[in-house]
This record gives structure tokens, C-alpha cells and sequence, in this order.
């Protein structure tokens, strides 16, 4: 029988090698990008908790609901939810931007009174890009979905990009539930 020297056979290196090989595969899944069917599902659970938020607020408290979407360059869609006591054809005022007689002048039936702005805001992750949304974009660059206390909601066709797929995101009209869906044809 040979006498070891303390050095390693080529057995031994070779089978380290590829353990480690193996374990930094491994781990380097968990650090690559984003994969657009994750963003697709993360898109969809946070709209689906936004607009199921909207509706359920706007028929337990008997108000319209908006779902205010506000679009920057280069950052991440934010959505935020409104109660409002509402008519729409009436400016909006927010009764915290007011002292108390100012509230009282506005509260007859020339405004619309904004009764709550959500402190919880959502975000869309970053790599979700709106298309063709300019022509249905206010001034400060928000968009709407409105959602009513009979459980109606209406609010824009919108386009979105995740990667290089399109999709057409909408509210359901009658049941205030997102609808999302792929296009094929782009």
C-alpha cells in the first residue's frame, strides 16, 4: 500500500470541480433577470388587489372610488385609490388642502368632494412600460379607472409592454374586475 503525501488525487479535484460547477449554477438562477412571466403575474396580483380594493370601498361605503394611475418617465407606475364624494361634470377639491370655511363654502353641490386619498400606494414593477396612452392622459399626467357603489366601474383601454409582449389591460364594466389579456398581433 502507497503511503499518502498529502497531495490530492485527480479523482478528488475533479469531483470538487464539479460539485462546485453544480452550486454556482444553482445559485446563479436565483440571480438572473426577471423573467416577463413573473412581472406578468406580480402586474396582475397588484392590479387585481388594487381594482378588488376600489370596488370593495366603493359599495361598502355607498361612494365612487377612483383608481388615480400616474404616469412618469422612467419610473414605475404608482396607482393610488380616492373615495370621492362625485359628480362628474364638477371640479374636485380635497378638503385637507383647506381650513374649515373653505370646506364648507365647497361642500355644497359645485364640487366634488374628495372624502379620502389612500396613504397606500402601489407600484407596478419597473418593467412595465404603458404604449399609446397620450391621448387618454390628463395634464398631470394621471389616469383614471372609476368604480361606482352599484358595482360598475369604467376606465380606459390601456396598452402595456413587459419585454417585447403586449398586453391590453382594461377594467371589466360591469363587475369592476381587471381584465387582462396577451395580443398575439403585434
Amino acid at each position: 500500500m502507497k503511503k499518502r503525501t498529502g497531495h490530492f488525487s485527480l479523482l478528488e479535484v475533479i469531483i470538487v470541480m464539479v460539485v462546485l460547477v453544480l452550486v454556482l449554477t444553482i445559485s446563479m438562477v436565483g440571480f438572473g433577470e426577471k423573467n416577463p412571466g413573473e412581472t406578468v403575474i406580480e402586474m396582475s396580483q397588484t392590479l387585481n388587489k388594487v381594482f378588488g380594493n376600489a370596488s370593495m370601498r366603493s359599495q361598502s361605503f355607498q361612494v365612487q372610488v377612483n383608481v388615480r394611475m400616474v404616469v412618469e418617465d422612467e419610473k414605475p407606475l404608482k396607482l393610488y385609490l380616492e373615495m370621492v364624494k362625485a359628480n362628474p361634470e364638477l371640479p374636485t377639491v380635497n378638503p385637507e388642502d383647506m381650513t374649515e370655511e373653505e370646506a364648507m363654502i365647497h361642500s355644497d353641490k359645485n364640487y366634488n368632494i374628495r372624502l379620502w386619498s389612500g396613504e397606500d400606494d402601489y407600484e407596478l414593477p419597473a418593467d412595465v412600460k404603458l404604449t399609446e396612452y397620450e391621448e387618454i392622459v390628463n395634464e398631470q399626467n394621471e389616469i383614471f379607472f372609476y368604480f361606482y357603489p352599484d358595482g360598475e366601474a369604467t376606465g380606459p383601454n390601456l396598452k402595456v409592454m413587459i419585454g417585447d409582449r403586449q398586453f391590453q389591460l382594461s377594467v371589466d364594466r360591469l363587475m369592476g374586475q381587471m381584465v387582462l389579456f396577451e395580443n398575439q398581433d403585434i
